[in-house]
């Protein structure tokens, strides 16, 4: 715009060349011949007045469209600070007012400021408390192993390497139990499947049972180590027997493959009736016997199964049992009490954990919003920038376009004067050469 200003306001001047101040000599020379101005005047000529004004004239123009365009410039400027000063920093204080209000409310909800957390931290150190007091009262720290849980979360607090081997013990169950069930009882594959793992459980539990009671039976004394002998006796009585009906399960359903086998061997013949009769028998009535069978009868393939399935019965409780003398402490009180300073403790982690993450998620949510501000605030500071460096270059250019008129004038002022001085016969007028572009510009920028 200022380009178009310029041009159609000091076109002429922008123009301008040597061959233009032709018509200045030649007024010059005419004037002088007529001895005019006066050797005594000191004020310009008509013609140099007519010059200077017209100078005046298109400066006086250009200059007011100029100062036109600034002060648009300058609105906008204005108009940007206020934004900046004024709805940026309202905006940007309003989502500062919303962050602190927001982090309040959840603070008030579910953090340090809660009913909850007060409630977890309550427990928390009376449990602390507690477990000093037994500490104290036993004169040791609780003797526990694999308690610790493997996924540091809520919902898997419940997880730790005892219960996985406890795990993996039951299910070592169920191929030594399934096939049995589902020939004993005829149920479908993945029902015995479902019953020989519940079986498995049911060892494992029976194992950690006998673990706790053997390490209380140690720590007790009187009638209470009497108690504990005679829980320990029926479980191993109830293990045993589990055992034992397993085992005579699996010898019914081996005689019955047998007897199979020998009628698919010989077809049309009769089983021996001893075979024949294997799977009706009672359940309970050939126990004792297939156990002296397997154990001390004749080396047969079918015998070594039967006596490595029932070892490996047994070695799951063994071993059920020792991990559960490992994981607890023989004084329950004690442990009970680490237990709960440790479920305590996780708690206020736990609860502390979750108000981390949602008070992290308001901060990067209202961290994101406020740098949004801010990018807005820097693009608004570049914006000003621009205008005020645009707002310069008119400056300079209008100063540059006054020097280049004033020039140009300057060099018509000088072509009139040195051909008037030329052609005249007399002295020069007194005023001649006697000015500048400073002079110059105060008789043209009256305004």
């Amino acid at each position: 715009m200022d380009r178009f200003i310029a041009a159609e306001t000091l076109a002429y001047y922008q123009n301008f060349s040597s061959r233009d101040a032709r018509l200045d000599r030649q007024r010059g020379a005419e004037d002088g011949y007529r001895e005019l101005p006066a050797v005594e005047d000191t004020d310009f000529s008509p013609h140099e007045a007519y010059r200077i004004a017209e100078a005046r004239t298109a400066l006086n123009e250009y200059i007011r469209r100029m100062r036109t365009e600034i002060d648009k410039i300058d609105l906008r400027i204005r108009e940007f600070v206020s934004l900046r000063d004024d709805d940026y920093s309202s905006r940007k204080s309003s989502l500062y007012v919303e962050k602190q209000s927001r982090l309040q409310r959840v603070n008030d909800l579910v953090g340090k400021g809660s009913h909850r957390y007060t409630e977890l931290v309550r427990q928390r150190d009376e449990a602390n408390r507690t477990y000093r007091e037994r500490e104290h009262e036993f004169g040791r720290a609780p003797s526990l192993r694999m308690h610790e849980p493997i996924i540091d979360r809520p919902w898997f607090s419940w997880l730790s390497i005892y219960i996985l081997v406890l795990l993996f013990l039951a299910l070592l169950e169920v191929p030594v139990n399934q096939l049995a069930v589902q020939l004993s009882f005829e149920f479908s594959a993945w029902i015995s499947y479902i019953i020989a793992f519940l079986i498995g459980v049911t060892f494992i539990l029976q194992a950690h049972f006998l673990g706790v009671q053997m390490l209380r039976f140690i720590a007790v004394s009187g009638w209470r180590k009497l108690w504990h002998l005679v829980l320990i006796l029926l479980t191993l009585l109830l293990m045993a027997t589990m055992i034992l009906v397993l085992f005579q399960m699996r010898g019914e359903v081996t005689a019955t493959v047998a007897a199979q086998s020998a009628i698919i061997q010989v077809p049309g013949a009769t089983p021996p009736p001893e075979i024949a009769q294997v799977g009706a028998s009672n359940f309970f009535s050939n126990l004792f016997g297939n156990l002296s069978n397997a154990l001390f009868g004749d080396p047969t393939e079918s015998n070594f199964a039967q006596v490595g399935l029932l070892l490996l019965n047994g070695l799951v409780l063994l071993i059920g049992t020792v991990l559960s003398c490992l994981r607890h402490d023989r004084e329950p009180e004690l442990e009970q009490a680490y237990l709960k300073k440790r479920q305590t403790e996780r708690a206020v982690d736990y609860y502390m954990r979750d108000f981390n993450r949602d008070a992290s998620d308001i901060e990067n949510e209202m961290s994101k919003r406020i740098s949004s501000a801010e990018r807005l605030a820097d693009q608004i500071d570049q914006d000003i920038q621009k205008l005020e460096e645009e707002r310069m270059q008119l400056k300079r250019q209008i100063e540059n376009d006054i020097r280049t008129v004033l020039n140009i004038l300057s060099q018509q002022l000088t072509a009139y004067q040195e051909s008037n001085a030329q052609s005249r016969k007399s002295q020069r007028p007194v005023y001649f050469g006697n000015f500048g572009l400073r002079l110059l510009g105060e008789e043209v920028l009256v305004e």
